[in-house]
């Protein structure tokens, strides 16, 4: 379970500014890199990708998921 915050505010809220986009799609989110590759020489840039698919995630993001489950079991 990731919590339901808004990872684009998170720059704010420790007082720094930053770039931030939210982005569902493929082409928003070339669109946003694209923006944020002019940004980052100034600023922290933060992108918050949004899928509708939970279970869309990477390899090494669903083995970490297992072992840590494992662990939180007491196995290892």
């Amino acid at each position: 379970q990731i919590p339901a915050w808004h990872y684009t505010q998170l720059a704010e809220a420790f007082g720094g500014k930053a770039f931030t986009a939210q982005v569902r799609t493929n082409r928003e989110l070339d669109e946003v890199i694209a923006a944020a590759e002019q940004a980052q020489i100034n600023q922290l840039c933060i992108i918050e990708l949004i899928t509708t698919d939970q279970l869309d995630a990477p390899d090494y993001l669903i083995r970490l998921r297992k072992y840590l489950e494992e662990q939180e079991r007491g196995g290892r």
